[in-house]
């Protein structure tokens, strides 16, 4: 009878504790302290690189110092009278000239720097027969309107591979127009006085062109090249710890082109554009020899060229915390009758490209749970987004411990929906800071110019220290290079 007793007893009692059991379950809340997620070595760098972007480098040469080099070298007043050149005509005829020019004036056509002007000239023609005395006739002379001639000089620039400028230059003379007084002929003689001038001119300004040549092709232009290339490469403050990197590339020289007096050099400048935070990276990472001037016979000018910036936001975990928390901090999750409260978030880097939410709880759960997951961006909401997340080992054993079903669905998955960053906040505006930091003086008669459109995040990459979101901003760029004058090469002491 006493075992029997006993025996009910046993039955009371697991009955009551079951009972407990289950009203500690459903009334009592569930303490968790889980343990910080373990540290692991950060990743190497993995974010995508981009395309190549092409910068239209429009270089447009002043004019202005070639006409003032012209105006040195081709005297006003030229010829003499009393200067007789043999006509073609017979030997024992002869011509003489003098001329007065107009000041140049330049204009570019197509490809070709054209350079003018206008001469005026008196001349004269003697025979001396055979017998009797020498006779003369002439014109230009006195009242007489004096015949013109056009002097026109014609120079095709290029460039060298090693950034040179060169020009080849001919020299034009005709006569100026169809109208009577523009030819000097001596009928009577039956000497051409004009195609005599013509000629004379010619020789002595084909002289002068092949002068010209010469001194443009001692002029460094590669010198100043050079400069603009450093300024291009030295990190360009846009504000407090935020740079851009243009980083320069290769050149390749499209075409020359031009009007009215401006003679354009279109070449396009491969560059990959880069905006950073933090410190300014140092210029000895970024200097490069500036490479050679391709040549190319089918540049395509048709098609646009594309700038494609990179977007590097760089900040705190603090700041990305501050970022979830709105969604997050207040919202109460209910599983069978149950509420827990989401109280406090944290979010930090835990190596490896990995980040681990932390989640204080109050109400059926208290305490802090972690979660761990890879961060990544999704293109169509442009949201930053951890799909994988999921409850820490350290985590995941006090809740299956305590109460298995608050594991999975309504935790876990909320916060998956819920703890993003729209990247629009992450990148902080660097898009804007892009745009106005591209549009600048680089250096006296330098400026970049650039139009951007909405940026977008591509990759982000998770480290202990930072979460770095990296974002593209397309767009067109050109680098307008204005008042280029180069300056002749110094000659060495033995060659003065």
């Amino acid at each position: 009878m006493a075992k029997h007793r006993v025996w009910i007893s046993g039955v009371v009692s697991a009955t009551a504790f079951a009972g407990l059991l289950v009203w500690r379950i459903w009334i009592l809340p569930i303490h968790v302290a889980a343990p910080e997620p373990s540290l692991t070595a950060d990743l190497a760098d993995t974010l995508s690189r981009v395309p190549r972007s092409v910068l239209t480098a429009p270089i447009v040469f002043d004019l202005g110092p070639a006409i003032a080099q012209f105006e040195a070298d081709i005297p006003r007043r030229f010829g003499s009278l009393d200067r007789r050149l043999r006509a073609d005509s017979s030997a024992r005829a002869s011509v003489a000239f003098t001329a007065s020019r107009s000041p140049f004036l330049a204009h570019v056509d197509g490809t070709e720097i054209v350079i003018e002007t206008v001469i005026e000239y008196e001349g004269r023609g003697w025979y001396a027969p055979p017998l009797g005395p020498e006779v003369s006739a002439g014109c230009g002379g006195g009242d007489d309107p004096k015949p013109r001639l056009l002097l026109r000089f014609v120079s095709t620039p290029s460039f060298t591979p090693d950034w040179g400028l060169r020009t080849r230059t001919l020299a034009e003379v005709v006569r100026f127009g169809d109208e009577p007084r523009d030819q000097c002929q001596v009928t009577f003689l039956k000497i051409d006085v004009t195609n005599k001038v013509v000629g004379a001119v010619r020789e002595e300004m084909t002289r002068k062109a092949e002068r010209i040549d010469r001194r443009v092709a001692r002029r460094d232009l590669r010198g100043q090249i050079e400069r603009i290339w450093r300024k291009m490469e030295r990190p360009i403050r846009l504000t407090d710890e935020v740079w851009l990197l243009l980083q320069p590339g290769p050149a390749q020289l499209a075409l020359f082109t031009g009007s009215g007096d401006s003679l354009v050099a279109i070449v396009r400048l491969d560059a990959r554009p880069k905006i950073v935070t933090g410190v300014r990276p140092p210029d000895s990472t970024l200097v490069t020899p500036l490479p050679p001037l391709r040549m190319t016979a089918n540049a395509d000018t048709g098609t646009v060229p594309e700038l494609h910036v990179v977007l590097d936001g760089v900040f705190s975990y603090d700041a990305a915390t501050e970022l979830i928390k709105k969604p997050l901090v207040g919202h109460v999750i209910r599983r069978f009758g149950r509420r827990a409260r989401i109280e406090e978030v944290t979010l930090r880097g835990i190596g490896s490209g990995r980040v681990a939410l932390g989640v204080t709880f109050s109400g059926a759960i208290q305490g802090r749970v972690f979660l761990t997951g890879t961060p990544r961006v999704d293109q169509v909401t442009r949201r930053l987004t951890v799909p994988d997340l999921d409850f820490d080992v350290g985590s995941a054993h006090p809740l299956a411990r305590n109460l298995q079903f608050w594991r999975g669905g309504p935790v876990r998955d909320f916060l998956r929906a819920n703890a993003t960053i729209h990247d629009s906040a992450a990148l902080a505006g660097l898009e804007r800071l892009a745009e106005r930091g591209m549009n600048r003086e680089l250096t006296a008669g330098v400026r970049l110019e650039a139009t951007l459109s909405d940026s977008h995040g591509m990759t982000v990459c998770a480290t202990r220290e930072h979460l770095i979101v990296r974002a593209l901003a397309e767009g067109q760029a050109r680098l307008v290079v204005d008042r280029v004058l180069a300056r002749a090469k110094p000659r060495s002491p033995a060659r003065r």
